[in-house]
């Protein structure tokens, strides 16, 4: 199983904590590949403590579908399930109207400003054709309404979700019509928002996820209709 190099030493008391995040965060970004083994014992090793705390962030990140158990015979990285985006989309777009909903009598010109410059470093990813930076301007933006409604139990629920589906979307959108697809779309968004028109704001919000589950479900098809014609040519040769 490869791991990162220069892997840093962990304190015992936070150890458990820091390892799920990291695994997690190698899940996210790709480095850890979906059904790749994990061992728990090599984990142990590279980050300095022993196999216990590794042993529970496995069980946490099992428990948040990102690693799958086969009791005392494996551990994987969880496969990735294109028909769970449609899952995610849904549940998050609901939060975020609920977070928009919330946010939108009390959002500020500085939250406007902040929305503006999550803006352009997502179009300046879009022009670099980087979907690690546009997604990560994505969640700038729209943790703006979120964490302006101040419901930590809602920004805690829709991180998680938006962890998984970051998962999917990286692996899934690497088109560059796709991220200014989702850029127009954003644009959108705050132009209703300037108008102070809630309904337009809700209207476009919900457009969004829309979209972003239409475009995610398309790239899975297409990847799959690829995977089948390799696996077709492999078989016939």
């Amino acid at each position: 199983m490869p791991l990162p190099s220069r892997i840093p030493r962990l304190s015992r008391s936070l150890a458990r904590d820091q390892i799920r995040s990291r695994i997690q965060s190698w899940i996210v970004e790709g480095a850890l590949r979906p059904e790749e083994p994990i061992n728990d014992k090599e984990i142990a090793a590279a980050f300095g403590v022993s196999r216990m705390p590794v042993r529970e962030a496995l069980r946490t990140l099992e428990d948040q579908g990102f690693v799958e158990t086969s009791l005392n015979r494996w551990t994987r990285v969880a496969p990735l399930r294109p028909e769970q985006a449609e899952h995610l989309y849904s549940i998050v777009a609901r939060l975020e109207e609920l977070a928009m909903e919330t946010a939108f009598p009390i959002l500020s010109g500085e939250d406007l400003h902040r929305l503006a410059e999550a803006m352009d470093d997502f179009g300046h990813a879009a022009e670099e054709s980087s979907s690690p930076k546009a997604l990560r301007a994505d969640t700038a933006f729209h943790s703006v309404w979120v964490q302006r409604a101040g419901n930590p139990d809602l920004a805690c629920i829709l991180s998680q979700c938006r962890s998984k589906l970051m998962r999917i979307e990286l692996e899934y959108f690497q088109s560059a019509a796709d991220l200014w697809s989702s850029l127009r779309e954003h644009e959108r968004i705050i132009k209703a928002l300037e108008a102070v028109d809630l309904v337009a704001v809700l209207s476009e919000l919900k457009s969004h996820w829309q979209s972003s589950v239409d475009r995610c479900m398309a790239r899975a098809k297409q990847r799959e209709v690829v995977n089948l014609k390799d696996k077709s040519r492999h078989e016939s040769h």
